[in-house]
Parts: C-alpha cells; sequence; structure tokens
C-alpha cells in the first residue's frame, strides 16, 4: 500500500514537471514568437520606412533632376538674351544656337530698372519682348523659360536719354523670307504714280541731259539677263533689297535681292539699293536701316540706299507730315552713321504734301514723277516713268535719270 502510495506520488510529481516544462516551454515559445514577431514588425516597419524614404528621395531626385535637366537643355540650346534701346524703350530678343529667334514658347523677363522693376510676357510667342515708356538708366533684364526657371545671367543694358541713331545688333534675327509670312497680305506697295501712266513710254518725252540712264528693280521684274541690260547702254540699277509688312509690320527680304545684287555687280553696274518702308516711329526706322546694313555691304554700294515712301494701303499710311520726315531722318541717319549714303525716294505730290519738307535733312532726293518733261523738284535721280523697256528685263521696268548720285 505505502509502495503503491509513493509510486501514485510520483506520478503526480512526474505530471507536475511535465505540465511545469510544457507550460514554461510554451509560455518561452510564445514569449520568444512575441519578441520574434515584435522583430519582424520592426524590421518590416523599418524596411516599408526605407521604401518610403527611398521612395521619396527618388521622387525628390527625379524633381531635382528635372530641373538640372531642364537647366541643362537650356544651356545646351545656347537660349540668348539680346537687348537693344533706341527711344526710352527695351526691346528683349530671345535666340537660339543659330541666332534666330525663338518662337512658339512662352519666355518671361523680369526687368529691374532705376525705378521700379516689372514683368514683361511675350504673349505672341514669338521670341521678341518689347517695353516702352522708360525713364534713361541702367536696366538688368533676367529671362525665365515657360517651366519658370531661370535662362543665364543677367543681361545688362543702358536706356540713353536721347536717341542713338545706330544700327542695332543682331537685327537679323528679326529679318524674315517671303517662305515665312504672308506676302498677299504683306507687300502691298501701290504704285500711284503707275496709276496716271496707262500708255507704254517713249524715250523722246524726257530731257535727259547730262544724266546718266539706269532702271530700278525688285521681285516683280523676275529673273534679269543683267549682262544684256548692261549692253543696252543703263548704268546703273537700284534694286530693292526688302520691304516691312503692310500689315504685320514684319522686315522682308526681298526674294530677288541677293541674285539681282550679284548679277548687277557682275555685269559692272552702279548699284543702290532701296528699302520699303512700314515704319510708325523712329524707333522702326532704325529697325530698318540696321536690316539693310546686315543685307548689304557698303563696299557693294556705289549709290545710296534709300527709304521708300509711298502709299501701301497698310498700317503706315495714315503717319501725320512731321513723324513721316522724323522717320526718313532718322533713317537716313542710322546708315550714315554707318558710312553708308543714304537718301529718300517718293513722288511729287507726296513731297509736297505727305512730308515736312523743310524739317527733312540734306538727304539724297530720288523723285517719281511720270508723264512730265521734268522732275519739277530738284533731285538727284529722277523716276520719270514705270513703262520703260530694256534689253534683259521682260516687260515693263522702271527708269531712272541720275544727276547728282
Amino acid at each position: 500500500m505505502e509502495y503503491k502510495f509513493l509510486i501514485k506520488i510520483a506520478t503526480v510529481s512526474l505530471l507536475i514537471i511535465l505540465t511545469g516544462a510544457v507550460l514554461l516551454a510554451y509560455f518561452t515559445g510564445v514569449a520568444g514568437g512575441r519578441e520574434a514577431g515584435d522583430k519582424s514588425e520592426e524590421e518590416t516597419e523599418e524596411t516599408v520606412s526605407g521604401e518610403k524614404a527611398e521612395t521619396e528621395k527618388d521622387d525628390f531626385s527625379e524633381f531635382e533632376s528635372v530641373e538640372e535637366k531642364e537647366e541643362f537643355v537650356t544651356a545646351s540650346n545656347n537660349l540668348n538674351l539680346l537687348l537693344s534701346s533706341v527711344d526710352h524703350d527695351l526691346k528683349m530678343l530671345v535666340l537660339d544656337d543659330d541666332g534666330k529667334l525663338v518662337s512658339g514658347r512662352s519666355f518671361t523677363t523680369v526687368v529691374e530698372g532705376p525705378e521700379e522693376e516689372f514683368v514683361c510676357e511675350d504673349f505672341d510667342k514669338d521670341g521678341v519682348i518689347y517695353a516702352s515708356d522708360l525713364v534713361s538708366g541702367e536696366y538688368g533684364v533676367r529671362l525665365f523659360n515657360d517651366n519658370g526657371v531661370q535662362v543665364g545671367d543677367e543681361v545688362r543694358v543702358r536706356v540713353r536719354e536721347e536717341i542713338s541713331f545706330t544700327p542695332l545688333v543682331n537685327i537679323e534675327a528679326e529679318v524674315y523670307t517671303e517662305d515665312e509670312i504672308d506676302v498677299e497680305a504683306e507687300d502691298t506697295e501701290v504704285f500711284e504714280e503707275a496709276e496716271e501712266e496707262t500708255e507704254p513710254f517713249s524715250q523722246e518725252q524726257v530731257n535727259i541731259g547730262n544724266g546718266s540712264i539706269g532702271i530700278d528693280v525688285s521681285k516683280y521684274n523676275k529673273d534679269i539677263n543683267w549682262e544684256d541690260v548692261r549692253a543696252s547702254g543703263i548704268e546703273f540699277a537700284i534694286i530693292r533689297i526688302g520691304y516691312r509688312g503692310s500689315s504685320s509690320g514684319v522686315l522682308v527680304v526681298d526674294p530677288y535681292f541677293m541674285k539681282n545684287l550679284q548679277g548687277a555687280k557682275a555685269a559692272g553696274m552702279k548699284i543702290g539699293v532701296y528699302f520699303f518702308t512700314q515704319a510708325v516711329n523712329v524707333t522702326e526706322a532704325v529697325e530698318e536701316a540696321s536690316a539693310v546694313t546686315t543685307l548689304v555691304s557698303k563696299e557693294d554700294l556705289q549709290l545710296p540706299v534709300f527709304m521708300d515712301v509711298e502709299s501701301s494701303g497698310g498700317r503706315a499710311d495714315g503717319v501725320d507730315p512731321g513723324t513721316r520726315t522724323e522717320i526718313i531722318n532718322a533713317f537716313c541717319r542710322t546708315l550714315e552713321n554707318a558710312g553708308y549714303s543714304a537718301g529718300v525716294y517718293l513722288n511729287k505730290r507726296w513731297y509736297e504734301t505727305k512730308i515736312d519738307s523743310a524739317a527733312l535733312g540734306d538727304w539724297k532726293l530720288w523723285l517719281a514723277r511720270y508723264k512730265a518733261s521734268e522732275p519739277g523738284i530738284r533731285c538727284d535721280c529722277w523716276q520719270y516713268t514705270s513703262k520703260g523697256s530694256v534689253d534683259g528685263v521682260t516687260g515693263n521696268v522702271d527708269l531712272d535719270i541720275n544727276y547728282g548720285l
């Protein structure tokens, strides 16, 4: 009995020990599992945080790289800000690697002047930004691209107290070819004198005197055989170099100018050029003169550069006589300062009614007057017909007498 009792006690003790071991193992396992679980959660949270951090870093890096890329692209495109000032104004040109205007983008400039800072926008996206009515002094301009990123360093320019009649730098960026414009809307020259002259011209109608005979031509005369022209006795040619658009005011080169210049030069003729104006102020007159200096060298010319002033049904027809005279003087003075001889072309009626002849500078005068035996006004060159006939030119051609060019 005692033996059985001892067996029972041993059995119970064993059960207690086993149960304790199991419980110990259980709680140890739970605790270990919980610790492992906590650690796992920690590691997971750290990993997630790390991914988030990495993601945020990547997102930020990507943002930074976009800015850097934009700046790099900007730098690689070599965008240049060119400033010019003529008459208390500021013209800002955005040019590309080739010196061409950058169009189709919304550039902005921040202009800091002597009295204020202001923002200018390129609303029509043509690469030209303009500010007017500025006080004289030093101006700093910063260019911002269409993403609001500053391009390059600040550029400075001085707005003078008085106008400087000197050719503008890089004006060629604003000179268009006819392939780039609406020619029908822009080249609208009206030949007023020609309307009066309906019959072919007879050379016997005029007294040439001691003058020499020449022609003036443009794209309307098409292809010209200059050797035949010279052989027929024509000694000089005044060639249209370009025009300002009647509608938009863009500067345009005559598509036949270079061909005519080279042909007349090869034929040994004396050469002058003319630019058909649509300037409505002095600033635009300086621009037109500047365009001439980029298109032809003064060494290629033996005769003056003329501003062609006549009706066009365009933007400059309504300019008052006083302003028109200032425009002519500005054009000629700018060219004279650049080493060119300069003058003005207009018909007799315009000379008498559309300008202030008393205020006109001492420029060469090329006068148009048809169906007359003399010009009627003292002039250096007389365009006496638009119905002339010359070997080498198909159809009618303008004929001129050089008295003192």
